[in-house]
């Protein structure tokens, strides 16, 4: 470790660089051995080291960069690449865009199983509940076969996109396994592959928590004979929707001041009837305000159409059609279609459109759990969910703008690490597990190193800047 000192004032003609993403890497690479599993997995790159081109790839996304471009470009300038070794200032772009190649390669899903098994081995990670979810993002061109067009999470169905599946363990925002495959896959299908990688490292009786896109008959048979457990909600379909309606109000217990539940048992499964008057509440308010704004912008659009006939053109792109005599669109779940009646009567059949089944879901297990306990596991799976906003929003994740697949795994391998190492960091930092990944990002961020070198080229001090009392006791690196 190179020695330093901690200074508050800048020091104006040396290179420096924000160096709290760097850190935090060395802090986790320190207690997990990346570097050791990266030399270990037999993957090289000519002439420049493979760790260290990772260590800068993933130091670079955490600090916000857009490109590998802009990585290669920004550790050269600031000095990064000096501090964190001499093979890395010669590389060129040509070295990261391979290094990408070779981490996307059939050895990548090793090296971080490598990775995450090393974790498991010094941490003890918790399996008692497995978080499975699935998201999407868009690519920027059409020549990768990964890229196909289906159902896009991130709003853009005009591009085609990769699917991605993220197991996540316990309460730790740490991805456990990810899987990437053609972005016209059903979530239904690919969660079959998912449990089976995953299911050859965790032992028996594993809780696997899934939302009611995964759900099926198939999936649960799957779970029940590797002798583990699932929990999910269920689709609220026209059988359900008849099961609530049977429910008593006198048969239902309360779980807590404002959800009631009742229970049912059939053929080894427990059905969970859940009731929440504030998720009631929120969803009626949801509807009028989505209502309310469609037929503003009905009247709104009516009014600039008055005695004026639109055109096929201005019908298309407005979505609208034959707005005489109050006639709109009105979107509902599955269609569009044209309802011609007033708009204070359209207002009130869609305000109360399934009105009576406003707060009511369902979950479903094989294991024997209390209502209260079902729903805990569940609203613990927000945490899957988490990591997909830290992949997106922090580590760059979309979108992508790749032509080979190779390069497309290579890709989602270094976001999964840098959101690796930023849930690791997270944990074992205890006056952090409350703060969002974004915030331990924009505090540890703060941080900057300036480099003294002399004539030969050679460093002969680091001085930190903005070393608050804080950052030094969470990083090492700053107490020495």
């Amino acid at each position: 470790m190179k020695s330093m000192s901690v200074f508050s004032l800048k020091v104006f003609g040396s290179p420096a660089f924000s160096a709290g993403s760097l850190f935090m890497y060395e802090r986790v690479d320190a207690l997990i051995g990346i570097s050791a599993a990266i030399k270990a997995s037999g993957l090289k790159v000519k002439g420049v080291p493979l760790q260290q081109l990772v260590k800068a790839l993933t130091v670079g996304v955490l600090n916000g960069k857009k490109s590998v471009k802009e990585i290669c470009e920004d550790i050269k300038a600031n000095g990064t690449a000096k501090y964190i070794g001499k093979e890395l200032e010669g590389a060129s772009l040509k070295n990261f865009f391979r290094a990408i190649g070779k981490l996307g390669s059939k050895n990548s899903k090793k090296l971080y199983a490598a990775i995450i098994t090393s974790f498991q081995e010094k941490t003890g990670i918790d399996f008692s509940q497995l978080n499975t979810d699935f998201s999407s993002s868009f690519m920027v061109g059409n020549k990768c076969s990964l890229a196909k067009h289906g159902f896009s999470r991130d709003h853009r169905p005009d591009k085609p996109q990769i699917k991605l599946g993220v197991v996540q363990c316990g309460k730790q925002s740490i991805p456990f396994h990810y899987d990437v495959c053609e972005g016209n896959m059903p979530d239904l299908t690919q969660f079959e592959s998912v449990f089976l990688e995953v299911e050859k490292k965790i032992p028996k009786h594993s809780l696997f928590v899934f939302d009611k896109g995964v759900s099926d008959s198939k999936n649960k048979s799957m779970i029940s004979g590797a002798k583990h457990y699932y929990l999910t909600a269920e689709k609220m379909t026209s059988k359900a929707k008849n099961e609530i309606t049977a429910i008593k109000k006198t048969q239902m217990k309360k779980v807590n001041d404002d959800t009631k539940c009742f229970i049912q048992k059939s053929n080894g499964e427990t059905r969970y009837y859940f009731h929440s008057e504030k998720l009631a509440k929120q969803t009626k308010e949801r509807r009028i305000r989505r209502v309310t704004e469609q037929i503003e912008a009905a009247e709104v659009l009516s009014k600039k159409l008055q005695g004026k006939k639109p055109k096929c053109k201005i019908k298309k792109k407005l979505n609208v059609a034959e707005l005489e005599e109050q006639q709109i669109i009105i979107e509902t779940l599955v269609q569009k279609r044209l309802i011609a009646k007033p708009l204070n009567q359209i207002r009130k059949e869609l305000e109360a459109e399934n009105s009576e089944f406003d707060g009511w879901f369902i979950l479903s297990s094989n294991k024997k759990l209390s209502p209260k306990k079902a729903l805990k596991h569940y609203r613990d799976k927000d945490t899957v969910e988490k990591i997909f906003c830290t992949l997106k929003q922090n580590c760059k994740l979309r979108p992508f703008n790749v032509r080979k697949n190779e390069s497309i795994n290579g890709s989602v391998f270094i976001s999964m690490l840098s959101a690796f190492v930023l849930g690791c960091f997270q944990w074992i930092n205890e006056s952090l597990r409350n703060k969002s990944h974004a915030s331990i990002l924009e505090i540890v961020n703060r941080l900057t190193l300036a480099l003294k070198i002399n004539k030969t080229g050679k460093i002969t001090s680091v001085i930190a800047l903005n070393a608050s009392d804080f950052l030094k006791k969470i990083f090492p690196q700053l107490q020495t």
